[in-house]
């Protein structure tokens, strides 16, 4: 019922770069975790630490990352619960809504990298109504740290929430409705 997992992942950065800079990731991220299972869920931890940076011309910058998940799921009779929250600095690349957009760090006008804390999470419950009917009510957020060296129409924060009714029509095969609400603020 417990699990400790250490694995060495793909460092890509996600920085937005000087003219003529190139990525430069000089170690692998490691990541390691610890996941208990049990009859009414499992709960897992999991710490990340990286390093960020570029080359330009002959020089190398670089700063330091981390982050830290908790996240479970706990059962409720046939229906569960599921939550996460992520906290980090130099850690964008590993959240769905600002990945891939610069938010790892930016670079400072005397080229130095500044790594940018994010924080986010998620809950959501899914009610099993019978054998083919269930629902789901889920909601999120992100935030990015607010960074004078951020432009004013850089990302800040985003809020989500959703629920929906869901049918089995097939073992292989599920339609439904669902409904969505979501905000998204800049950094302005």
């Amino acid at each position: 019922g417990l699990t400790a997992t250490l694995s060495v992942e793909d460092p890509s950065s996600d920085i937005s770069l000087p003219a003529g800079a190139t990525a430069r990731q000089p170690l692998p991220d490691i990541v390691g975790a610890m996941r208990i299972e049990r009859d009414w869920g499992h709960m897992q931890a999991a710490i990340v630490g990286r390093r960020i940076g570029y080359r330009l011309g002959a020089d190398d910058f670089s700063g330091t990352g981390y982050g830290l998940t908790l996240s479970g799921l706990g059962k409720v009779g046939g229906d569960f619960l599921v939550a996460s929250f992520t906290y980090g600095d130099g850690i964008a690349r590993y959240f769905n809504d600002i990945g891939g957009r610069g938010y790892d760090a930016v670079v400072g006008p005397d080229g130095k990298v500044h790594t940018l804390a994010a924080y986010g999470g998620f809950i959501g419950y899914t009610r099993h109504w019978n054998e083919r009917w269930r629902s789901s009510l889920v909601g999120s957020m992100v935030v990015v740290e607010r960074d004078r060296l951020l432009p004013d129409t850089a990302f800040r924060e985003s809020l989500y929430g959703a629920a929906n009714l869901i049918v089995q029509v097939s073992p292989s095969f599920s339609a439904g409705f669902e409904t969505l609400y979501g905000r998204h603020e800049l950094q302005n």
